[in-house]
């Protein structure tokens, strides 16, 4: 009768184990498993001492996209971290991603070179709409002792710059029955979405202005992302009087210019 508890206990037990998941329950080992129920003696530490890891944080913790109005055509960001480890010595992979667009920037330092505490990238950010979606700065650092960090830091690019709009060839006074027209250069980050350009005349019977009846209009879609576009509008006057032509310029981020340049028909 005694064999037969005992055996019972056993079986009861053994059935009751192979439910449960077994693994590293011990929160301090590098391959401790927050799932596991039952120990099965895996664990593994890390022999070197914590503060021998190498510790990585960003310097600027929000992250915007900077112009550098000395540079044509290319947008830049940059990106500053602080790197703090006992060697000195360390290797950088730094990469930047978004959910839609996967990555899009990759850089890579040696690890046979000697860096400053604070190191400093300007990206050239690639011609993506990035708004509107989490974008991803990811860095892993390898010190001289082989020992490695990785660092992931989530952010979104904020837009809050109106669109720029550069007029160019453009004569106000003109003869009669003679064309105007004007030249546009526009320029936006957050991606060019509407385009209107008008012209007006001055009816004296109102004495105001009023369309002339000429002018363009363009809509992009984000596929169609842009951040430059050039163009040139004309408009021909057969009577003596004032006019304006007015250029209005929105992006994805509702960012809104308008310039207005006048001339007389003589």
């Amino acid at each position: 009768m005694q064999i037969k508890s005992i055996l019972f206990v056993v079986i009861t037990v053994t059935l009751f184990s192979s439910c449960r998941k077994e693994g590293c329950m011990n929160p301090t080992a590098i391959n401790f498993d927050e799932k596991a129920k039952v120990s099965d003696g895996s664990c593994e530490f890390d022999t070197e001492p914590e503060n021998n890891k190498a510790v990585v944080s960003l310097v600027k913790p929000v992250i915007d996209h900077n112009r550098v109005d000395d540079i044509e055509i290319e947008e830049l960001l940059n990106v500053e971290i602080a790197v703090e480890d006992e060697s000195n010595e360390v290797g950088i992979e730094f990469t930047m991603s978004s959910e839609e667009h996967g990555e899009y920037y990759s850089s890579v330092r040696g690890s046979n070179e000697v860096y400053s505490p604070r190191m400093s990238w300007w990206v050239n950010l690639p011609d993506l709409y990035l708004f509107d979606q989490i974008n991803y700065l990811s860095f892993k650092v390898t010190d001289y002792n082989g020992l490695v960090t990785y660092y992931t830091r989530e952010f979104e690019f904020k837009d809050t710059k109106v669109p720029e709009i550069q007029p160019s060839d453009f004569s106000g006074d003109i003869n009669r029955f003679e064309t105007s027209s004007i030249k546009y250069a526009l320029k936006d980050f957050g991606g060019i979405k509407e385009i209107s350009v008008k012209w007006y005349q001055y009816n004296n019977s109102i004495n105001d202005f009023e369309e002339a009846g000429m002018g363009e209009s363009y809509t992009f879609s984000k596929n169609e992302y842009q951040t430059e576009f050039n163009l040139e509008s004309f408009q021909a006057f057969n009577q003596y009087i004032d006019y304006k032509v007015v250029c209005k310029v929105t992006d994805f981020n509702d960012n809104v210019n308008t310039i207005q340049n006048s001339g007389k028909v003589k």
